[in-house]
Parts: structure tokens; sequence; C-alpha cells
């Protein structure tokens, strides 16, 4: 079961239509607005919270525990990376860690992890 707890969140403005990608991993485009991460193992800004459309606010978790999406099956313990499509997979050496899993599950699953957003590489 995917829990929340204290989030500490911050707004950006929606670059894109964000709607369908609640609890993805997003990052700042040059602009500063909130857009999905498109690279895997990127760095990222925190995990969406809300579905906004282009310019709504995007209220994007950056600390605590938070819900975000698994691309993958993870288990608790597990170091979280990005992949290209925002969605959190076990990170991989060089990949920024964004976070560790609370309570796992499997791919399209919804997953807690402690936001662990220091963007540190995975050894």
């Amino acid at each position: 079961m995917a829990i929340e707890n204290a989030l500490g969140c911050i707004t950006r403005p929606a670059g894109a239509d964000l709607s369908a990608v609640q609890y993805q991993f997003v990052k700042q485009n040059s602009s500063g607005q909130a857009v999905v991460c498109s690279v895997a193992g990127e760095k990222a800004l925190g995990v969406l919270q809300n579905n906004p459309t282009s310019g709504q606010s995007a209220t994007v978790a950056y600390e605590g525990i938070t819900k975000v999406q698994a691309a993958a099956t993870i288990v608790p313990g597990n170091d979280i990376a990005t992949n290209a499509a925002g969605k959190a997979v076990v990170a991989l050496t060089t990949n920024k860690i964004l976070g560790e899993c609370i309570s796992g599950g499997a791919t399209g699953e919804i997953i807690s992890i402690l936001i662990r957003n220091g963007a540190a590489a995975a050894p």
C-alpha cells in the first residue's frame, strides 16, 4: 500500500499538459517550468503531486515520503531513479538517486519512496 507523509512541496508553472502524469518525476526546463523527466537517470526537481494542464500550477514534492509510479518491480530498500518517462526504476550506476523505496510494487503500480533529492550517483 502506497503512503504519503509530511511532504515539502513547491509550485512551478506546468510547461506542458501534465494532467496524465501525477506521481511521476519532473524537472525544471530553462524557463523554470515543470516538465516530465525525459532522460533516464537524470536529476529531478521532485515528484508531481497534482494533475495540471499547461500553464497551471504544478505542485512538486521535494522532500518527505511520496507516492510515485513504478516502471518496474521495486522492493523496499532499493535506491530509486527516473526512467525516460518520469517513472520510478531501480537506480543503476551513474543514475542520480532520487529516493529510497519504502513500500514497493510492480510495473504500473503506485509505490512509496522517501525522497532523497541530493542527486548523488548510484554506486
